[in-house]
This record gives structure tokens, C-alpha cells and sequence, in this order.
């Protein structure tokens, strides 16, 4: 069906999904057959799709096997035509990891920004407003300001972001030290 609507339309396209299917062989279960895995490239060269690679794990699909075997597979795909490459020449595929399914989700990030590392705008945190000493903090600070709003504004800011570090530690870091270990497992 897509090759057809390929032929039908000379469009600028991208794909992104399971296709349950690989172009490499995959890890542990039944050897695959080499008449399946030429069909899939075929189906790719025929729509003149390219492989937009990825970050993250190298399987998109995992399942159980006989005798406690696991089988790992690259299932997940992102695709895009090459006018959709040339236009999109940034775009980064992330394969997130699994967690409530067999499949890894897939993030594509169409425009990734590359701000200067250590620098991030202020962002007033919903989590905060749960904590009793955050109320008290703004309350605080505000019944004291000096009514240029401007200045009170980032120095709160600042003070916010100080108290965040010292009530919750690095989220971010956390955060990322958590997956990295979802991924090494994975």
C-alpha cells in the first residue's frame, strides 16, 4: 500500500511506527529469514526511504523465549524520504526506554535546540506549590520586596532556584541517571 501511494505521489514524507519488521538480523529466538529481511529492504529502497538512525537502546522490542530466553529486536523504525532529510537535517531519533509495553517508545525531536550547557531559564515548578516551606518562602520574600518588580522578580528567581536545589537536589540529573540506568538494563 505505501509503495503504491509512493508511486501515485512524489511527496516529501516521513514514517515512524513498528513495522514488525527488521532489517538486521535480531538476538536470541528463531533465526530469521533472509527472504523476510531482503522484502523489508526492498519495501525501504522502493520508497526511497532513508534510515534516520537513533540514540538510545539498539532494540525497540523485547519478548520472553522459551527457556527463559530473551529475544531482542529492532522492530521501531523512523524513516524520511530524502527531501524530508534535507529538510529536516537536525532531526534526532531517540528510542526512549521501555516501560509499560514490549515495544521502546520513539521520540523524534524535529528541531533539537543546543542552548549554552549550564544555562536555563527560570521555570516556576508545580511540585513546589506541595511543599509547605515554598508558600512561606514566597510569602516571605514578597512581604520584604522593594517594589521594583523587575529586580524582586529575578532575585527570587534566584532564590527559588536555590531553595529547589537545596529541598530536591538536581531533579534533572536524577532524572537522567535514572534512565541511563532503565537503559543499561534494557
Amino acid at each position: 500500500m505505501l509503495t503504491t501511494f509512493k508511486s501515485a505521489y512524489n511527496l516529501t514524507w516521513f514514517l515512524i511506527g513498528n513495522f514488525n519488521d527488521m532489517l538486521t538480523f535480531s538476538r536470541g529466538g528463531a533465526p530469521i529469514r533472509q527472504a523476510t529481511l531482503v522484502a523489508f529492504n526492498n519495501f525501504v529502497d522502493s520508497c526511497e526511504l532513508v534510515d534516520l538512525g537513533y540514540n538510545g537502546p539498539k532494540y525497540t522490542w523485547i519478548k520472553k523465549g522459551r527457556y527463559g530466553t530473551i529475544i531482542l529486536e529492532r522492530l521501531d523504525w523512523a524513516f524520511g524520504s530524502q527531501d524530508w532529510r534535507l529538510i529536516f537535517n537536525k532531526a534526532e531519533v531517540r528510542h526512549l526506554p521501555r516501560t509499560c509495553s514490549d515495544h521502546a517508545p520513539i521520540l523524534v525531536n524535529l528541531f533539537p535546540s543546543r542552548s549554552t550547557p549550564g544555562y536555563a531559564p527560570f521555570r516556576l515548578q508545580p511540585m513546589w506549590f506541595t511543599h509547605n516551606d515554598f508558600t512561606k518562602l514566597v510569602e516571605d520574600y514578597w512581604a520584604s520586596s522593594n517594589e521594583n518588580f523587575s529586580e524582586d522578580s529575578l532575585s527570587f528567581a534566584h532564590k527559588a532556584t536555590v531553595w529547589n536545589r537545596e529541598v530536591y537536589g538536581n531533579v534533572h540529573l536524577k532524572l537522567c541517571r535514572i534512565c541511563a540506568r532503565i537503559e543499561g538494563v534494557q
